[in-house]
């Protein structure tokens, strides 16, 4: 004898939630412009050390301190544009679920693990605006609780027709 468990038939289909709208952050850099940055970053760091190659008389202590100065403002330069380079720092990512009504952020930390920095419920929320690349998002007594900004066009348009599927 096999025991099934009662179920109940809903009268109307069940809402399905759709996938998950994943939106692939490329870095604001184009191809020519991390070119660039990676080539004058190169240039000025072998700058830095391509100047004591050239001789300078012994007892030329200032030309000693000015070869100094241009190659540690040489260095400098040359890390700056090689750090341009790291896209590791990026942009918060937002979970709107339509189902639990949830508004969640979710930022990497310096050592790249990620935690969620709010976690929020929409009900409770007044007030959620897009709008000058920002989300916006107020509580009940009206003030801003979260600025998130969004630097990405298709990711707007993500959020906004997720925001018009939560109203």
């Amino acid at each position: 004898m096999v025991a099934l468990p009662d179920t109940h038939m809903p009268e109307t289909p069940i809402k399905r939630s759709g996938k998950p709208v994943l939106i692939e952050e490329t870095s604001s850099a184009t191809p020519v412009k991390r070119a660039l940055l990676a080539g004058l970053g190169v240039v000025a760091l072998l700058a830095a050390l391509g100047v004591w190659i050239v001789p300078v008389d012994e007892g030329d202590t200032a030309m000693q301190l000015v070869k100094l100065v241009f190659s540690i403002s040489m260095l400098v330069l040359g890390m700056l544009f090689v750090s341009a380079l790291d896209a590791r720092h990026a942009e918060p990512e937002i979970h709107l679920d339509s189902k639990t009504r949830q508004l969640r952020i979710i930022e990497i930390d310096n050592r790249g693990a990620a935690y969620v920095a709010g976690d929020y419920n929409l009900n409770e929320l007044s007030e959620i605006t897009l709008k000058d690349c920002h989300l916006t998002a107020r509580d009940a007594n009206g003030h801003q609780i979260i600025s998130v900004p969004i630097r990405n066009i298709a990711a707007e348009n993500a959020i906004r027709s997720a925001l018009a599927q939560v109203a």
